[in-house]
């Protein structure tokens, strides 16, 4: 019983979420009302064996202790019929308790994917303004040169509109 109580308190303090450990706590509660329970009726279960033997031995029936013993057995169904139930519940909530372990992991596992493609879709970004900065630079150069052809063919021209003037 106390190994089984050292598991559940290792289970809760590695739990990462309050929604599942309280599904724990619930199953140790639902699990310790009924080991109550049950012990209280193995003690009530050896009364009635004894008034048995005694009946057994020879002693007269007792009508009250009859009616007893049929009393006690019928609690005795009921709380079989209520551990079983107790005991499908906390397989539920293990199985809850699971799920939602696995889900915690997909959400991980989700994390750190979305993290490399954010990585690898800022490394391309910025690729992508390296070839946009150079490109610019390009187109800039481009254009002085232009600007300095056109000045340099005015100048030409003028010279050659200046030279024709005198020759003529």
């Amino acid at each position: 019983m106390t190994d089984t109580k050292h598991k559940l308190q290792a289970l809760v303090t590695t739990t990462p979420e309050a929604g599942d450990k309280s599904l724990l706590l619930q199953s140790v509660a639902l699990l310790e009302t009924l080991l109550s329970k049950i012990h209280t009726l193995q003690e009530e279960n050896e009364d009635l064996k004894k008034v048995q033997r005694a009946q057994q031995d020879g002693e007269p029936p007792y009508g009250e202790v009859v009616l007893e013993l049929e009393s006690t057995r019928r609690r005795l169904e009921e709380a079989g019929r209520e551990a079983e139930g107790l005991r499908a519940e906390c397989g539920r909530r293990a199985d809850r308790i699971a799920a939602l372990e696995r889900e915690g992991e997909a959400r991980t596992e989700a994390t750190a994917m979305q993290g490399k493609v954010e990585g690898v879709l800022q490394r391309q970004v910025t690729e992508l303004r390296t070839k946009l900065d150079s490109s610019m630079e390009g187109r800039l150069a481009e254009s002085e040169m232009c600007d300095e052809a056109v000045v340099k063919a005015l100048r030409m021209e003028n010279h050659l509109t200046e030279m024709e003037s005198k020759v003529n």
